[in-house]
């Protein structure tokens, strides 16, 4: 078994083992056996090998084993946390005829009094509190030193560093400017809008220019339309009686059908027919006292 290291939170653990016969000859596994990963001493493994690859005698050498170990893999939701000791076993493997289990490396995440996490702690808590007593060259010093220069009135100077492409990205302005930014309202957004659009000076109805469109027309082209209504579009023959608040059109129909289609009389009712001859359209009912004849309304 070796110790392989503690390893920063999310990283990968590579490492290789290998397989050998009684004399000490490299040989490979017959049976692979299964890999198994312990928490803490914990009897109960790692739920799932996602993230895990391992590669059975590595570059076609017989006997050598690799495995890489992903930490940000979380399958196993908080099996790979900071401050845990854990152990790779591969179990049930057969070699040179033999079953072996075997403990064939350990690591730790961020161990606790380990080297990472005392830096990690170190670093943290003196850039919050300021108590760290900058070395050149150490992490804390550069950004003790960087972050206050960048940083004027609240704000990014010009000459403070850039990480990455800025291309296309562009911002100014003091941070009381910028906060001003976020301050406004659907309420004012609507009164700017309003007084736009019912400000006449805002609507430009000139032709080519602002909002096209509804100068467009000249009057010839309006004295056409109204020929081709009259003179040329065709209409339907109505198939009832037009109402009382009908169009002018659907009035004139109907007076050009009681002109030309054929009418029916009988003692008590009067009847306009189709063009086709084949329906009637409507009746209208007749009496007649012996003083007073009434005609009653089409239906």
């Amino acid at each position: 078994m070796k110790y392989l290291g503690d390893y920063p939170v999310n990283a990968s653990v590579k490492f290789f083992w290998n397989t050998n016969d009684a004399t000490g000859a490299s040989i490979t596994r017959s049976t692979d056996g299964t890999l198994k990963i312990y928490k803490d001493g914990s009897v109960t493994e790692r739920t799932s090998l996602s993230g895990v690859t391992q590669t059975e005698d590595f570059d076609s050498a017989t006997g050598v084993h690799y495995v890489a170990i992903d930490l940000s893999d979380n399958t196993d939701v908080g099996f790979y946390a900071a401050g845990s000791e854990y152990a790779v076993v591969m179990t049930s493997t057969t070699i040179d005829s033999k079953t072996v289990n075997a403990v064939i490396g350990q690591f730790s995440i961020e161990r606790s009094g380990g080297a990472l996490a005392l830096i990690k702690a170190r670093l943290v808590g003196t850039i919050a509190t300021g108590t760290h007593n900058p070395q050149t060259g150490d992490a804390y010093a550069i950004v003790n030193t960087r972050l206050p220069a960048a940083l004027v009135g609240g704000r990014m100077a010009s000459n403070a560093e850039v990480v990455g492409d800025k291309t296309g990205y562009s911002i100014s302005g003091t941070k009381t400017t910028l906060d001003a930014l976020n301050d406004i309202t659907a309420a004012s957004v609507w009164a700017v809008a309003t007084r736009l659009l019912t400000a006449g000076t805002n609507i430009v109805l000139v032709k080519g220019t602002g909002i096209t469109g509804f100068n467009d027309l000249s009057a010839a082209q309006v004295n056409a339309e109204a020929v081709d209504a009259l003179a040329t579009d065709t209409y339907a023959e109505p198939a009832s009686i037009p109402a009382a608040t009908s169009s002018l059109k659907d009035k004139i129909a109907w007076l050009f059908t009681l002109a030309r289609n054929k009418i029916t009389q009988t003692a008590t009712t009067q009847t306009v027919r189709n063009d086709a001859d084949g329906a009637n359209i409507a009746t209208s009912t007749h009496s007649d006292d012996g003083t007073t004849h009434t005609k009653g309304e089409w239906v």
